[in-house]
């Protein structure tokens, strides 16, 4: 058992391997929700709920949910500075999600819905935040 985890963590590494500029785009890449990081840009990938469609009486296609949240502190100064930085970000994000998108063969196929923007208050100062939601599709053995 464990698919749920499984694809959890296929996620989370997927993130944590996303290059921005020729290195890592992430500093950290969590699997529960904090406020301390221990550098930014930062990326955190949760549960986000499971959806069942019945394909037959003894296989159904599961949908696990994936809230994958990214933040970038922001600059007072230079807001356009850091709403560019996390395009960016959220570009390299969905083009990995893309281009794995089985999640090397820990789903079937893996679709990007879409995402929020927000500001938060972190140990950084102010923080743009945002959720992407993905659903990593797996057919399921009910019998």
């Amino acid at each position: 058992m464990g698919r749920y985890k499984d694809i959890r963590d296929a996620a989370a590494t997927l993130v944590q391997g996303v290059q921005l500029g020729g290195s890592g785009a992430f500093a950290e890449v969590a699997k529960a929700p904090k406020n301390n990081f221990i550098g930014y840009p930062a990326a955190c990938v949760i549960p986000g709920g499971v959806e069942s469609q019945y394909i037959t009486v003894a296989q159904n296609q599961r949908g696990y949910g994936l809230n994958i949240f990214v933040y970038y502190p922001i600059d007072q100064e230079d807001w356009a500075a850091a709403i560019n930085t996390m395009l960016d970000l959220l570009d390299a994000v969905l083009d990995a999600l893309d281009q794995s998108i089985d999640l090397n063969g820990v789903a079937d196929f893996l679709e990007a819905v879409p995402f929020a923007w927000d500001v938060v208050n972190t140990t950084a100062g102010k923080t743009l935040v945002c959720s992407i939601h993905a659903v990593a599709k797996k057919d399921v053995d009910v019998r």
